[in-house]
């Protein structure tokens, strides 16, 4: 028969419930809740942030053969400084102030802005270059990665090792207009060379065989897209005549 709701009961420890856990209580030595300090200036913001992150580990290996090296990679200083900043109060505000494109190498110039949040008016600027080697598209977010890393590492004095980023891309220096100007040139002087040679050539055999045998060893140049159609129907009918004139 079920007990009158009324009849007072006692309450059961919780340790007696079946598939009830007793929480353990909170440790009263336990770390109190960081407070931050509104009235510290940027500088002092950046010199606590710094004091936060402490020593880095290197997180990433570059293998050149059968030699290779440790760095520390951008992900891992961002992360590390983006809790500082957040525990300290500081916002980073970034900016391209100069950019630049060799080959395949992109070059940036990056001007880092630390603002205090609780006073907007107190900053520094920090300026930073970066360069990011690729074939593709990528090189700009290279170099801008590699500017704001190296700039978070000096403002908070983060160590650093032999830090590159792990790209063995060699370096394409971009042709100059010279440089270019100078390869056509000489493309241009080696196809006069080419044509004078053939014509003095063909003018100077003296039998069937040798015109033959002139024609077939130069036949990929004349066939060639390069080759305009007059220089190439002047030396088709030259052959012809000269075929004709060795055949008489």
């Amino acid at each position: 028969m079920r007990p009158d709701d009324s009849v007072a009961k006692a309450e059961p420890e919780a340790g007696d419930v079946p598939g009830v856990e007793v929480a353990e209580s909170e440790d009263a030595t336990a770390e109190a809740p960081f407070e931050r300090d509104t009235t510290a200036g940027i500088h002092m913001r950046l010199w606590l942030a710094a004091g936060d992150i402490g020593q880095l580990e290197k997180d990433g290996t570059v293998r050149i053969g059968n030699d290779g090296y440790g760095y520390i990679s951008h992900d891992n200083v961002s992360m590390h400084a983006k809790r500082a900043f957040q525990r300290h109060g500081i916002v980073v505000i970034p900016t391209v102030i100069a950019h630049a494109k060799d080959g395949n190498r992109s070059e940036l110039t990056i001007k880092a802005k630390f603002v205090n949040i609780d006073d907007p008016a107190d900053f520094i600027e920090v300026e930073g270059i970066g360069y990011g080697v690729d074939s593709s598209d990528k090189g700009p977010g290279k170099a801008y990665s590699y500017a704001m890393k190296y700039i978070y590492m000096k403002v908070l004095m983060l160590n650093s090792a032999d830090d590159v980023e792990a790209d063995d891309t060699t370096h394409q220096p971009a042709i100059t207009q010279q440089a270019l100007a100078q390869e056509v040139a000489g493309v241009k002087q080696t196809k006069e060379a080419w044509t004078n040679a053939l014509n003095a050539a063909l003018k100077s055999v003296s039998t069937l065989e040798e015109l033959n045998a002139l024609h077939k060893e130069n036949r990929k140049q004349l066939n060639s897209e390069e080759l305009s159609d007059v220089t190439y129907h002047y030396f088709i009918d030259l052959i012809e005549a000269r075929r004709t004139e060795l055949s008489q």
